[in-house]
């Protein structure tokens, strides 16, 4: 998800909510982050988990049922969006996209980007130097927006504690909210997370 600007680390507990038509899903845990793009989970609920990402390597640790997935290739770090979210100055160039404007409106800072040969837009809105809003277009339609907000600020660290992202699909809205509370500054990550080591007695796959 986020890549930080600072030198030490973050702990903090989390709730996801994901609303369908129908149904609520709450997924509930602690998240840790550092400035060296690891970022680390143990998830409480709804199942036992504990997932961390490192370098090109995702580990997924189910300790219940014993079982442990390792994925290699695949970083959320790397997503643009993640990797920029809290830089006030967001070169989208080295994805691809092309930087079409920028338009300062009092505290406000709107840039838009485009990715021309795929019909896909990037409107960022940014608020007193704090990512706001990220609006994905495809050609005239708005696919998804996302919103950050309740900023976590301490010296010059600033975490959103609110991230929620809507998306419209032809059938219905769908809508994300992250919530972190209890955010404090730690000086590392617990290595047993960094260095997860499974149990012999484990069923890995790769």
């Amino acid at each position: 998800m986020i890549i930080l600007i600072f030198h030490l680390s973050l702990q903090t507990e989390f709730v996801i909510k994901e609303s369908f038509t129908k149904e609520e899903n709450f997924v509930k845990g602690t998240m840790f982050i550092n400035d060296s793009n690891n970022l680390c989970f143990i998830v409480k609920n709804p199942l036992l988990q504990i997932v961390t990402f490192k370098a090109e390597t995702t580990i997924l640790y189910y300790p219940v049922h014993k079982k442990a997935f390792y994925i290699t290739g695949l970083n959320p770090m790397d997503m643009p969006i993640n990797k920029n979210i809290l830089k006030t100055d967001v070169d989208f160039s080295k994805f691809g996209y092309r930087f079409l404007k920028k338009k300062n409106i009092g505290d406000t800072t709107i840039t838009n980007w485009a990715l021309p040969q795929k019909g896909m837009y990037l409107e960022m809105m940014n608020v007193k130097e704090r990512v706001y809003k990220i609006v994905i277009k495809y050609k005239n339609k708005k696919l998804g927006e996302v919103i950050y907000d309740d900023y976590f600020v301490k010296e010059n660290i600033a975490f959103p504690q609110l991230i929620k992202t809507i998306s419209y699909t032809k059938k219905d809205t769908i809508i994300q909210e992250i919530v972190f509370k209890e955010t404090k500054i730690i000086q590392g990550i617990p290595d047993s997370l960094i260095n997860l080591k499974i149990p012999k007695d484990v069923e890995v796959k790769r």
